[in-house]
Parts: structure tokens; C-alpha cells; sequence
């Protein structure tokens, strides 16, 4: 992996901390090397926190969206992150991939194909949305932890309040890509 992006922001910096990632985000291309940053997560006193511990089992549930490309390595580190959890992962690809591939060859298109117009107007929202609905019946019991691209979503500085507001947690969004 050659950048992972760690959001994970009190109370009240959303939105500011958002604005923060979604600028490094522009300037990736930018970046060479393997970079690490967690500009925004700080412990209970409110001082930075290292992350040694943010894998640690919580009182309450946690929401995890681990983002990027594909070829990143996205679902290998949500299935990392979802066992040292113990928590339960819904990755795109395998919650959905049966229903998209059927659906798409149904309607006459390649059953591979996921970056087409075609694609998107059909599948793209409805595809969140069942991680979505999944995620919110499984916050009540267990941490989760949600493996998608979310290209559209990562340009959005409202989206992290918005996932917040749905799910009543404050999500850790995950940016990952990787070295050419």
C-alpha cells in the first residue's frame, strides 16, 4: 500500500478534517513513496494518539470504510481490519458481485464491466445502499467494516457527516492506494 489515509475526527472537526483529506487526496499524484498519515485521530486527553491502539475491541460499535481504486488492496486490509476487530465485513464485491453480474447480463451488457454509464446509472447507488442497509442492521450488534471504491464519495466533504448522521457513529474512512 503506498498511502493509507486515516479519518477517524472528534466530535465538531468533521467536516474540517474532511476538507483535509480530500485535499491531500487532490495532491496524490504528487506523492511518491509510502506515506502514512493520521493528521486527525487524537486520544480521549485530546492529544494525538499514535493509532497503537485503534484496533482495540470499543464499548460501542465502530464504523470502518476502506476506499480506493481498485488493485489497492482494499479488500486484503478490510479483511485484516474486520478480523482484529472481530468485527464483520461487507465488501462490495462479494456482498453484491452475483446480483450486479445477473443484472448486467440480463439487461444485454458485460457482466465485468463496472466503470460504464451503463453501470453506473443501474448498479452504483443501489450497491451502497445494500452495504448500507447491511452495515446499519449489523452496527446495532458488531463493528463493521465497508470495502469499496467510494470514488464519488471521497470528493464529497459533506459525505463523512452524512454516513454519520445515518449511522449515529462517527466513521474512520480509510484512503488507500498504491505505488505505480
Amino acid at each position: 500500500v503506498g498511502l493509507v489515509v486515516v479519518l477517524s475526527p472528534s466530535k465538531g472537526s468533521l467536516e474540517k478534517d474532511w476538507q483535509r483529506l480530500v485535499a491531500l487526496r487532490s495532491r496524490l499524484p504528487n506523492l511518491s513513496g509510502g506515506v502514512y498519515v493520521d493528521a486527525c485521530r487524537t486520544n480521549s486527553s485530546g492529544e494525538q494518539d499514535n493509532g497503537s491502539n485503534s484496533l482495540s475491541p470499543m464499548t460501542s460499535t465502530e464504523l470502518h470504510i476502506v476506499a480506493g481504486a481498485a488493485g489497492v488492496g482494499k479488500s486484503t486490509f478490510g479483511k485484516d481490519l474486520a478480523r482484529k476487530l472481530a468485527g464483520v465485513l461487507l465488501d462490495s464485491d462479494t456482498v453484491t458481485e452475483p446480483v450486479v453480474r445477473a443484472g448486467l447480463a440480463a439487461a444485454g451488457l458485460d457482466p465485468a464491466d463496472r466503470d460504464s454509464p451503463e453501470y453506473k446509472r443501474l448498479f452504483r447507488d443501489a450497491v451502497y445502499e445494500c452495504l448500507f442497509q447491511t452495515a446499519a442492521d449489523n452496527l446495532q450488534h458488531i463493528h463493521v467494516v465497508i470495502v469499496g471504491p467510494f470514488t464519488r464519495e471521497l470528493g464529497d466533504p459533506s459525505w463523512p457527516i452524512q454516513l454519520a448522521e445515518r449511522f449515529g457513529v462517527t466513521p474512520t474512512v480509510w484512503y488507500l492506494t498504491c505505488d505505480d
